[in-house]
This record gives structure tokens, C-alpha cells and sequence, in this order.
């Protein structure tokens, strides 16, 4: 069945049911959003610092990725489904391992894993506890690895699953660790202007 016989395009999200992944897809005229328990979150679009930042860790993650050839990555706004199967997050990055990668996933739909790695950067409107949060639920949905860049310090939070929260600032230097082994960014080279 197409989804055009399951869902209709609506000018709104709906705000008195749950929203499937599918329907969210389904209906991208809504924009920029995340779907949270079935619940559509609107975004606003980021701003040129946070897009900036985003564009250059995606160049440096993404140049070494293919040159290893060690998966795909993703760029802002790409969607992947939470294992309950009622949230899609979109981080600013992520990484999905060649391993991992599922056979015959579609053209046009969300990643049905979670990704490897993700980096999330913060932004001016963001909250930073909203953005340890979303990075606590990237580990909970299966992400191995995740970078919270924070601007207004320069610095990146590092989270992995049962490890206390480390924290990178100007002279050192990120890694990839098991997920992308040699991987080796300093946190000056992400905040060069």
C-alpha cells in the first residue's frame, strides 16, 4: 500500500493524536521538526554560527569517513528512528558504520537505526541542558558517540554510554575513539573562523 492510500498531507501536525514516523515523513511541508513520542516538535531554522559549525564538522568527519571508507554520514536534518518506534530525532551530524548500514532501506525515509555517532551543535536558542538531554536520549536509542558543541565557550562535551561527560576546550583534541578509530580533531580546528 502507498503511503498516499495511508496518510494524507495535512497543513498542521495534527495536535489531538500521535504522529507515526511515516506521517511525519509523509508530510514534510510541516519543516523543520522532530517527532518526540509521537508528538511533532517544530524547529526554527539554525543560525549561521550553528550552521557554520555544523558544515564544518561534517566536511572533517566526512572527509575521513570516505577516505576510510568506513560508512556514511549524514548532514543536519536527517531523521532516525528511536527503537520505540515514536521518536525521530535529527542531529546536526551522524555517522552509521558500512557494517550497520541496512540492505535495501528506501530512498527517501528515515534511518530505521540509530547512528553510530552523532554531533549535535547548540544553538543561540537551545538550552544547554536541552542539549545534554538530547544527547542523554541519543545514547539511550543506541548511539555509541556523541559531541555536544557548545559555542559560546568553544568547548565539546563528550558522552558515552555509562561514562561521566567529558569536556574538550581550546589545545586539545577530540577523537574518535572505537567508533572512528584515528579520527583526530582539534577543538580549534572546529571553531576556526
Amino acid at each position: 500500500m502507498a503511503l498516499t492510500d495511508t496518510y494524507k498531507r495535512l497543513e498542521h501536525p495534527p495536535s489531538d493524536r500521535e504522529v507515526t514516523p511515516e506521517e511525519l515523513n509523509f508530510n514534510q511541508q510541516w519543516g523543520r521538526c522532530e517527532l518526540i513520542d509521537g508528538k511533532v516538535i517544530l524547529m526554527s531554522p539554525a543560525g549561521h554560527n550553528h550552521g557554520k559549525l555544523g558544515a564544518e564538522l561534517l566536511i572533517l568527519i566526512g572527509q575521513y569517513v570516505k577516505a576510510n571508507k568506513l560508512g556514511e554520514v549524514y548532514a543536519a536534518e536527517t531523521g532516525f528512528v528511536f527503537p520505540n518506534g515514536k521518536t525521530v530525532r535529527a542531529p546536526d551530524v551522524m555517522f552509521l558504520s558500512t557494517a550497520r548500514i541496512p540492505p535495501d532501506m528506501g530512498e527517501d525515509v528515515y534511518l530505521p537505526i540509530a547512528p553510530d555517532f552523532a554531533v549535535e551543535v547548540v544553538s543561540l536558542s537551545d538550552k544547554f541542558s536541552d542539549a545534554t538531554a538530547k544527547a542523554e536520549s541519543f545514547l539511550s536509542a543506541g548511539v555509541r558517540l556523541v559531541w555536544v558543541v557548545q559555542p559560546n565557550d568553544r568547548s565539546v562535551h563528550v558522552f558515552r554510554q555509562g561514562q561521566a561527560v567529558r569536556v574538550y576546550k581550546s589545545g586539545e583534541t577530540l577523537g574518535g575513539e572505537d567508533v572512528l578509530p584515528g579520527l583526530n580533531i582539534s577543538v580549534d580546528q572546529i571553531f576556526e573562523r
